[in-house]
């Protein structure tokens, strides 16, 4: 009865998930172990998602709200990007009330690319939390598990380096302009 029960939510799932072939597996993997599970539902409760393998991305992956899309390269860290981005997903919301207070002029660039990057870094935890039970249950490679700063003002001088802070103010500028 519990196998029937998985194969109808697991296909209906999948059915609200227009996922490129290349990631299907990952997708798999991901909906297999519960905190992954309980994400997926997290972000199907706003609706239908795309998941879209790019290849020759800037950064692995990023989270596109005005397709309802993970875009990420496929052959970078799959399980860990997919993971990351899913959970950018379900805290849209929370991106939402940051553009909106920039789009009002309540909040400087270096405040919005601070919050922003703040939201991300909570992610990662996140993502690692749902990284390490599947590494556990032996559904995930060990290698799946990324390094990330246990410091908010390291993560933050490691995204400022990399240029991600910086698309992040193009975003501002576009919503302030």
């Amino acid at each position: 009865m519990k196998l029937i029960l998985f194969i109808f939510v697991f296909g209906f799932l999948f059915q609200k998930i227009d996922c490129d072939p290349e990631l299907k597996n990952t997708l798999a993997q991901i909906q297999s172990v519960e905190k992954g599970s309980q994400l997926i539902r997290e972000v199907l409760k706003e609706g239908p998602i795309q998941i879209q393998d790019r290849r020759g991305l800037q950064f692995g992956g990023y989270w596109d709200p005005n397709i309802r899309a993970v875009v990420m390269d496929g052959r970078v860290d799959p399980i860990y990007t997919l993971v990351f981005e899913l959970h950018n997903a379900s805290a849209q919301k929370e991106f939402d009330q940051l553009s909106l207070l920039a789009s009002q002029g309540k909040i400087s660039r270096e405040r919005f690319i601070r919050d922003f990057e703040w939201i991300e870094y909570q992610n990662t935890f996140k993502t690692s939390a749902v990284v390490a039970e599947g590494i556990q249950k032996g559904v995930f490679p060990e290698e799946s598990q990324s390094w990330y700063s246990s410091n908010f003002e390291e993560h933050l001088s490691i995204q400022k380096r990399a240029g991600h802070s910086e698309r992040i103010g193009e975003f501002y500028d576009l919503l302030t302009s």
